[in-house]
């Protein structure tokens, strides 16, 4: 197999000079479509991140004030009777609420055992949501 090289001419030398100048208008135009994608998801799963996260924050203090109801409960500071409360307005998480606290006692075949649910429940940007605990209590009758 023989290789002939051909002589380089002016006219071939501006091709190759027009081809490597640099980007083509088609070629940044997809470029910029291919950055904006990239934008549009990165802000979109940073969306995601912080409202998973503020969703995180309103279970947490919502878990809070059921434990801070039972422990009332369990001192005595709260009757141990079945009933629902509205607290209002409450701050959870970067909005204010009505809080809703729910308390269910049933007293349990163990004299002086009383089984109780506290459920917490609220509406965070039009949405419920709501936290539940159940433990049992000892109260003594005298």
């Amino acid at each position: 197999m023989r290789i002939t090289m051909k002589p380089i001419t002016e006219s071939t030398q501006r091709i190759r000079r027009r081809n490597t100048a640099g980007f083509s208008l088609l070629e940044a135009i997809v470029a910029i479509l291919l950055i904006g994608i990239a934008i549009l998801m990165a802000t979109s799963i940073l969306n995601a991140t912080v409202s998973s996260a503020r969703r995180l924050q309103t279970h947490t203090e919502l878990l809070r004030y059921c434990e801070a109801t039972l422990e009332a409960v369990r001192s005595g500071a709260v009757p141990l009777q079945s009933g629902t409360t509205t607290l209002g307005p409450v701050s959870i998480g970067t909005s204010t609420t009505d809080l809703r606290v729910s308390l269910k006692a049933e007293e349990t075949a163990t004299l002086s055992l009383f089984e109780v649910t506290v459920q917490v429940s609220c509406k965070v940007r039009n949405q419920p949501m709501w936290y539940s605990l159940t433990t049992l209590v000892w109260r003594p009758h005298w």
